[in-house]
């Protein structure tokens, strides 16, 4: 028999996980709903009740933690050693016995078994912005994908709904919703009783009570915690706006806000000793258990006191052994106590000890990797607690746990705290050496951190990491570190002894370029460009032999050698196939040429033959420039309009249209050019966004050019600065003599042909500055 539900839309949802999904599958099913609906309430009860049909071996509920930075794998790996201790280590196997393990394949060897598992919190899997899966996650549906047979069933609760799209057409999604009026008024009625809290108001105001409340039920358990202390009048009086339901439709925003509201009330009626209690237990990044609450308090007797005053005041929820602080509570309990670094360096002390007494040898049973799910947080408040060197005692035992979770292409964490939190852990673990691919990311995360001192650390990490047989991003992190801290010379020591020993020079193009980049930028052209034909000789065209020779063409236009970079250009054109880079090449090269004023070159170019022939999307590109280079501006944009008919994807021919209608002093028909095409995606240092910028600037649209050129830099723009640059300089003029005013490297980095340009003219004016 089914628990007797106040909803008819949660019993109908219980039913149909129970008897219809249990039953038919397929494996893998969502729970979606707004926040406080109940998702983890239902979800409990229909763990209760799998667990009663006696036909599944486990049914478990793993909450994924909140990290600023989700982690698919340490999530399934925490998962994994929760199956293994209850007698399924199948999972775990594979995570740490199997080099690169496909997690899609190791939750199917959970799924192999009749288990039932619940991931709550499962939309942290999920971008925020657009609802779709982390590529983990993607790559873990598509592979449960085609195992429609499997015997073991895994439930999804996510607080946004799923979007409707191929990866999720094949998972059933079930929707528990509000509550209907009437029921929200028995859920009322309910709250209040189980509290003895009274509420002496006629029907028609609990309706409106409710309503105000969007029939959510941690929403009215809010308002039953804060009536213990005030009475309605005084909760509705002190911020009537909240209250008023009048022609309006509640937001999700709008009930968080009521909701805060009604928390902070009651919160602020707690005795301050309790209160600080409730902050030290905010530490926690998902439930605990009733231990952690005693070692706050002196005694059990008081842990169970406080614990009856916060559930009945609904600021934690208590359920088979688990607290969980309700999420709001918890937002606003760690806003005080950040306010004082002591109280919060105290709370993750203590919860680092509540997550050690997993850790003390007599305890210590199972395998390896039982420990695993709570590794994950008790490195976490060692750091925080500024006990980094007790990870020394216990992270022995989890070298192939962080193996696993972090490889030499895990991303850095952007989220600062995270980032203290990686550092400290693999500092100490690495602190005598280790795994190299470790030791690469420690020195990644040093490099991003770059506090005084990080650089110089992570050049230690990054020497153990790379050596003979180390790959060529080990080499190439190591010379920028050593450029970093050390200089050009030792930095090129480092890339000439990667050059010697690297077991496989083909990969090696990276390390060139910032040779080059290096000696170029120190004055040293001919060690730079020497350097380049070396890397030109052995590099293949398929290991980006284009980006040596766009290099090359860069040093040479820098240093004045325009006839040696278009020659490069052209050698590069014969050698290189369309495939791999063949384009750039050609572009640049015709740049080049009528940059220059080259207009022999130019013809030359465009007459080509054989290996040297351009295609027709770049003879129409020529031709646009041939126009260029005779001053008819209106019949280069002419041109590119034209050809943009044939070639609408070639973006090279919407930039020189919009380029060209502005030396025309068309400046609205250089937007629509670019407007006009297709998906155009801005960035830094993205070149139609300098174009873009200067464009605005000429439509005198301020405000559109600060945005465009912000997005261009990377950095905000100084208004005032630029002000004032206006106001003291005149306008440049347009037409043949604004090209002349772009240097080389300007005009190709228009179309993409480089990756660093220079802002001329009004975009000169604005900022003087160069992208970084």
């Amino acid at each position: 028999m089914l628990k007797k539900y106040i909803g008819g839309n949660r019993a109908e949802n219980l039913d149909w996980l129970v008897n219809v999904w249990l039953t038919n599958g397929p494996p893998v099913c969502f729970l979606q709903g707004f926040s406080g609906v109940g998702k983890t309430d239902l979800a409990r009860d229909f763990r209760d009740a799998a667990e009663k049909q006696k036909c599944w071996e486990q049914a478990v509920i793993n909450e994924i933690s909140d990290r600023p930075t989700p982690s698919v794998i340490e999530s399934l790996m925490e998962l994994s050693a929760t199956l293994s201790r209850q007698g399924l280590p199948e999972m775990e196997r594979v995570l740490f016995e199997e080099p690169n393990p496909n997690l899609g394949f190791a939750l199917e060897k959970a799924l192999q078994r009749p288990v039932v598992i619940i991931l709550d919190e499962a939309q942290r899997f999920f971008k925020a912005d657009s609802g779709t899966p982390l590529p983990e996650m993607n790559g873990i549906l598509s592979f449960l994908r085609n195992r429609q047979n499997l015997p073991g069933r895994l439930l999804l609760l996510s607080d946004r709904l799923v979007e409707n799209a191929k990866w999720s057409e094949w998972i059933p999604k079930r929707t528990l919703t509000k509550l209907e009026p009437e029921e929200a008024i028995e859920a009322l009625e309910n709250k209040l009783k189980d509290s003895a809290v009274a509420l002496d108001v006629p029907l028609d105001r609990k309706q409106d009570l409710v309503k105000a409340l969007d029939y959510n039920p941690r929403a009215i358990e809010a308002l039953v915690g804060a009536l213990a202390y005030d009475s309605l009048d005084e909760i509705i009086g002190s911020k009537p706006g909240l209250w008023d339901t009048e022609d309006r439709v509640v937001s999700r925003e709008f009930l968080d806000a009521l909701e805060r509201d009604l928390l902070e009330r009651t919160l602020k009626h707690l005795d301050m000793a309790h209160q600080k209690k409730l902050w030290r237990l905010a530490v926690h990044r998902r439930s605990f258990k009733r231990e952690a609450l005693e070692r706050i308090c002196g005694s059990k007797d008081e842990a169970a006191h406080l614990r009856t005053i916060l559930v009945t005041r609904y600021l934690i929820n208590f359920r088979s052994g688990a607290l969980s602080l309700n999420p709001i509570v918890r937002e606003i309990s760690l806003g005080h106590l950040k306010e004082e670094p002591a109280e919060c360096k105290q709370a993750h002390s203590g919860a680092a000890d509540y997550h050690l007494r997993h850790f003390k040898a007599k305890q210590i049973v199972g395998t390896q990797t039982s420990l695993g799910e709570s590794f994950a947080e008790v490195r976490y408040h060692l750091v925080q607690a500024g006990r980094e060197a007790e990870i020394r005692d216990i992270g022995h035992r989890f070298t192939d746990h962080l193996k696993q979770e972090i490889t030499s292409v895990s991303p850095v964490p952007k989220d600062p705290e995270e980032l203290d939190e990686r550092i400290g852990v693999l500092s100490v673990l690495l602190e005598g050496g280790g795994a190299k691919g470790l030791e690469y990311h420690l020195a990644r995360c040093l490099q991003a951190r770059g506090k005084p001192g990080d650089i110089e650390q992570a050049v230690i990490h990054a020497e153990r990491a790379a050596g003979v047989g180390a790959p060529e991003a080990s080499w190439t992190l190591l010379a920028k570190l050593k450029h970093q801290a050390e200089g050009v010379d030792s930095a090129m020591r480092t890339i000439r002894s990667a050059l010697r020993t690297m077991a496989d020079p083909d990969v090696a193009s990276p390390l060139y370029q910032f040779g080059a980049e290096i000696l170029s930028g120190a004055g040293k052209t001919d060690e730079a460009v020497a350097l380049l034909k070396d890397g030109i000789k052995v590099i293949p065209a398929d290991k980006s032999l284009s980006s040596l020779y766009q290099i090359l063409s860069e040093v040479l236009c820098r240093a004045g050698k325009s006839s040696e970079a278009i020659a490069a250009e052209l050698e590069a054109m014969e050698r290189i196939p369309e495939q791999f880079g063949r384009q750039k090449m050609a572009e640049g090269a015709l740049l080049l040429s009528v940059g220059t004023g080259d207009s022999v070159q130019l013809a030359r170019i465009l007459s080509s033959t054989g290996a040297a022939a351009l295609s027709r999307h770049q003879l129409s590109l020529g031709n646009v420039l041939e126009c260029q280079d005779r001053g008819d501006w209106g019949a280069a944009a002419d041109r590119a309009k034209t050809a943009r008919v044939e070639f609408p994807r070639y973006f090279v021919l919407a930039a020189q249209e919009a380029f060209c209608r502005l030396a025309v002093g068309d400046a609205e028909g250089a937007n629509r050019s670019l407007s006009e095409f297709p998906n155009l995606v801005f960035g830094t240092a993205e070149p139609h966004g300098w174009l873009t910028a200067f464009i605005h600037l000429r439509r005198g649209a301020r405000s559109e050019a600060s945005a465009a050129l912000e997005e261009y830099l990377g950095r905000p723009v100084d208004e005032s600065r630029a002000n004032r640059g206006l106001r003291a300089r005149p306008r440049p003029a347009l037409g043949s003599s604004f090209f002349a005013l772009m240097p080389i490297q300007s005009k190709k980095h228009l179309i993409g042909g480089c990756r660093q340009g220079s802002i001329v003219g009004e975009v000169m004016v604005a900022e003087c500055l160069p992208p970084k």
